[in-house]
């Protein structure tokens, strides 16, 4: 598990201590939200397609990245949504913060490698 996670979060990690506090969500059992990611992206709002989002994940065969990156396509198009609509409530939920990042662009790989990573030990 340490080699896939450490896949997802070098190319966002720019120093140790970076990938360290990425980690946490990995490493720990306590989720604790940020509160102003929460109030921002966990909203009345986002709560359907995120509803909905989570069933398509629930029924997937293979929990892979091919199959999770469909899930988050099919969740877009059944709300008409854009990808930030969606991307950022699930990066709170999982990660308990909003990605604060150097750059701007989108890293589609790592949201799936990480929704993979994190989904690989459910049964």
């Amino acid at each position: 598990m340490a080699g896939k996670m450490l896949a997802t979060l070098q190319e966002r990690a720019k120093t140790l201590t970076e990938l360290v506090d990425a980690a946490h969500y990995y490493l720990s059992d306590e989720i604790v939200l940020e509160e102003k990611a929460a109030k921002k992206f966990l909203t009345r709002d986002a709560a359907a397609p995120i509803q909905s989002l989570i069933e398509k994940l629930a029924m997937l065969s293979e929990f892979t990245e091919a199959a999770i990156e469909q899930a988050f396509t099919n969740t877009l198009n059944e709300y008409g949504i854009q990808m930030g609509k969606l991307a950022q409530p699930v990066r709170v939920a999982l990660t308990e913060r909003r990605r604060e990042s150097r750059d701007s662009r989108c890293h589609r790989g790592p949201r799936a490698k990480s929704a993979r990573l994190t989904g690989c030990e459910r049964h």
